[in-house]
């Protein structure tokens, strides 16, 4: 599943990312973290997403917690024992404080990295379905925090949450089907 995820989402990420101007990274979940499985570079020089292979710590990474906002109660209750170690000042440390995340999260459909793995970056994350309705994977927006906000209803949240709608379907995931929010 994950090598056909990866070539089903490179032209759709690679589309969002020239779209954007920005870096889309996809974030595979890989039992207690996110693999990064793909890359798609923005036009910009600086690197702030990483490499293919990084692992990425569950706790810090917007793609992780988009996955674990949608995952089962067991699977969050397993991961979220914690503590967390903090890799910036910024980093969710506490258990409690990522579950109330993950009710915001379930509600608007969209995660955020506010500076919580590397000062200067934010990341913007929306997961990606497969057709029993599990989250896989994440569609993540990597920039610097003046261009990458969290904001729900800028044209990079409607966008990201567009394109990983439709990789998705594209595994044949329909909400209908699924007791996903």
């Amino acid at each position: 599943m994950e090598t056909n995820l990866v070539h089903i989402a490179k032209p759709l990420m690679d589309d969002l990312c020239d779209a954007l101007n920005e870096t889309i990274s996809l974030e595979i979940f890989s039992g207690a973290n996110t693999v990064l499985a793909y890359l798609s570079k923005g036009p910009h020089r600086t690197n702030l997403a990483g490499n293919v292979g990084d692992i990425l710590s569950v706790h810090a990474a917007a793609g992780a917690k988009a996955i674990l906002a949608f995952s089962p109660p067991e699977v969050t209750g397993r991961i979220l024992r914690g503590p967390f170690p903090a890799l910036t000042p910024n980093t969710i440390t506490d258990p409690k404080e990522l579950r109330r995340q993950f009710q915001e999260i379930r509600r608007h459909g969209l995660s955020f990295d506010g500076e919580e793995h590397d000062i200067g970056t934010n990341a913007m994350g929306a997961p990606i379905f497969d057709s029993s309705g599990k989250p896989l994977a994440a569609l993540v927006v990597v920039g610097p925090r003046n261009r990458v906000q969290r904001k729900y209803d800028s044209p990079i949240a409607l966008q990201l949450r567009e394109t990983s709608a439709k990789i998705s379907r594209l595994l044949y995931y329909n909400p209908e089907d699924s007791n996903v929010e």
